[in-house]
Order: C-alpha cells, then structure tokens, then sequence
C-alpha cells in the first residue's frame, strides 16, 4: 500500500521479493506481480527472475517497490492449492500492476482480473503491451 509522501522523501530505495506463501510487507509504495505460466520443463527459459534482476536495477523511486512471485523460495515449496490461489489473488489485487507473460496467444490464468486493478502490463514478441481495466 502506498506510503505516506512523508515516507516517499525518507525511506531509500529498496526492493523486496515476496514468494508464494510468503506473508505480504505491512506497507510499500509501489507493487508488481509477475504472473503468467510457471515452466514445468527446468531447460525452458524462464523470464520472471530476469524481470526480478532488472526491477531490482531499474528501482529507484523513494521507497519500498513489493514485488509478488507465484513461485516459492528455492528452497521453499508451494503451499496447497486453495492456499496458492488466495495468496495470488490477493497478491494480485493488492499491486499496481499485474505483469503478464502467457506463452504466444494464450490468455493468461485470471487475467480477467484486470478490470478490478485497473490495468495489465503483457509481455510478448514486439514488447510489453498494457491495457486499461473496466
């Protein structure tokens, strides 16, 4: 949730990664959720730790950035199923913007949820594409 603008001119710059099952920060001043399939095959390329390495770098608005992962810790586990789903929903509603990456034409899980955040960012050949809520 945002921070006051108090906050925005003292805290530093920081990025902290929350993993599936993970309890969420108390506050942040801005937040993402990378989501899209998980790759079942560990050969395919996977594109949300390199999207992790470049928020991390790119950062540099005052203040706390949440980033929301679907995935567990390395060496962590997934949490049962029902569990899973709450936590990403919740994640999901909680953030700016989801960060969708579907595989080619594919819609992505749930992404009909973007009428109730306002917005989506979808990655894909030719670049991100972003479309507004309803």
């Amino acid at each position: 949730m945002p921070g006051t603008p108090e906050s925005l001119t003292e805290d530093p710059a920081s990025v902290e990664v929350v993993y599936v099952g993970q309890e969420q920060p108390e506050s942040w001043d801005a937040a993402v959720y990378l989501c899209g399939p998980t790759p079942t095959d560990p050969e395919e390329p996977f594109w949300r730790p390199s999207a992790v390495a470049a928020l991390r770098a790119a950062w540099d608005g005052a203040g706390r950035l949440a980033v929301f992962l679907p995935d567990p810790t390395a060496d962590g586990s997934y949490p049962p199923y029902a569990d899973q789903i709450a936590w990403e929903e919740e994640a999901m509603r909680r953030s700016d913007v989801p960060v969708l990456d579907p595989p080619g034409d594919e819609p992505a899980p749930r992404a009909g949820l973007q009428h109730q955040v306002g917005g989506v960012v979808r990655l894909g050949p030719g670049g991100a594409r972003c479309s507004a809520g309803g």
